[in-house]
C-alpha cells in the first residue's frame, strides 16, 4: 500500500510540474500582448489574471479544430458537407480558413475606453 501511495505521489508531483511549466508559457505569451490606449501608449495584459481562461480557450479551440479536421477528412470533396473554397480566398488552405473564421469571430471595432476593461478582464481580448 505504501509503495502505491509513493508512486501516486510521484505521478501527481510530475503532473503538477509539467502543468506549471506549461502554465508559465501561457503567462509569458499572453503577458506580452499589448493593448494601446487612445493616446497610443501600450499596456501589457496580465498573463496571470487571464491564465485560467487562456488555458480553457486554447483547449477549446484545439478540440474544435480536431473535430472539424476529422469531419473534413471524411468528406474532402464536399459530397455531404460544405467544404468548398470561397471565391477570392482560394490561396488559403482549408486549415487556414478554419483559423481565419475563428479569428473573425473576435473582430470588433475598438472602443476608446475599452482598453481599461480589457486590462482588468480575466478573458484575453480577441
Amino acid at each position: 500500500m505504501e509503495s502505491h501511495l509513493m508512486k501516486l505521489a510521484a505521478a501527481i508531483a510530475s503532473s503538477l510540474e509539467k502543468f506549471s511549466e506549461r502554465a508559465q508559457c501561457f503567462i509569458y505569451q499572453y503577458g506580452n500582448f499589448t493593448i494601446p490606449d487612445p493616446d497610443g501608449k501600450k499596456h501589457y495584459l496580465n498573463g496571470i489574471r487571464t491564465l485560467g481562461e487562456n488555458i480553457a480557450d486554447n483547449g477549446g479551440i484545439r478540440k474544435t479544430y480536431w473535430a472539424w479536421f476529422e469531419r473534413y477528412l471524411s468528406d474532402p470533396q464536399s459530397t455531404y458537407y460544405n467544404n468548398k473554397r470561397l471565391q477570392g480566398l482560394e490561396e488559403y488552405s482549408p486549415e487556414q480558413m478554419f483559423f481565419i473564421q475563428y479569428a473573425r469571430t473576435w473582430c470588433t471595432q475598438p472602443n476608446p475606453e475599452g482598453y481599461k476593461k480589457a486590462l482588468a478582464d480575466v478573458h484575453s481580448p480577441g
